[in-house]
C-alpha cells in the first residue's frame, strides 16, 4: 500500500476479473476503487512509487507507469558488468530480477543477481552501487529527495539494514 497524496492510496489486488495481483488507485472521497494495470497472465510484484510514477516487476520484467492513465512502459534493462579486464562481459538480468524501487529523475534501483544495481532510464545505463560477490543484497529502496538509496545485505554474515549515499558513495 502507498499514498499518492492525502486522499488517494495505490495498493495490489486480485480482485479483478482475471483474479491476478494488480495495481489498483482508491480515491477516499469516492470510496471506489479502480483497477490501474491489466496484467491478466500473471502478478504485478514490488509495487514502488516515485516522482518519476510507478515502478513494478511482472515476470521479471520491470515496468515503468509515468501516469496512471497511461499504458505502462517495460523497460529493456542490460547491464555489462566488468569482473576484471580479461573477463567483460554482457550479464543478461531479465531472469534474475527480484524488485525495483523508483527514485526520482528517472532512476530505478533494481535488485538482481544479489546486487543492488542503479539504473538511469533517461541515460539507459547502470552502476552497481552494492558490488559484493559474496553477499546478497536484497529490497532496494532509494529515499524521496534521490540522495540515498537503503538496502538489506548479509556481508557480514546476518541481515542488516545499509544506507548508501549516492552522491558520495
Amino acid at each position: 500500500t502507498t499514498r499518492r497524496g492525502e486522499d488517494e492510496m495505490l495498493f495490489l489486488s486480485e480482485r479483478g476479473p482475471a483474479r491476478r495481483s494488480n495495481i489498483w488507485l482508491l480515491k477516499n472521497e469516492a470510496g471506489e476503487a479502480q483497477q490501474i494495470t491489466h496484467f491478466n497472465n500473471t502478478d504485478v510484484r514490488n509495487p514502488s512509487i516515485g516522482a518519476a510514477g510507478i515502478v513494478f516487476e511482472v515476470d521479471g520484467e520491470v515496468y515503468l507507469q509515468a501516469n496512471l492513465a497511461d499504458a505502462p512502459r517495460k523497460i529493456d534493462i542490460s547491464i555489462g558488468i566488468a569482473r576484471d579486464e580479461r573477463e567483460k562481459r554482457l550479464v543478461g538480468l531479465k531472469d534474475r530480477v527480484e524488485g525495483a524501487s523508483i527514485g526520482p529523475n528517472g532512476v530505478i534501483a533494481v535488485e538482481a543477481r544479489g546486487d543492488v544495481l542503479l539504473y538511469d532510464t533517461e541515460r539507459n545505463s547502470a552502476v552497481n552501487v552494492s558490488n559484493t560477490s559474496n553477499a546478497a543484497e536484497r529490497f532496494p529502496s532509494i529515499s524521496p529527495d534521490g540522495s540515498t538509496v537503503a538496502y538489506q545485505s548479509d556481508a557480514d554474515g546476518e541481515y542488516q539494514l545499509y544506507l548508501r549515499n549516492l552522491e558520495t558513495g
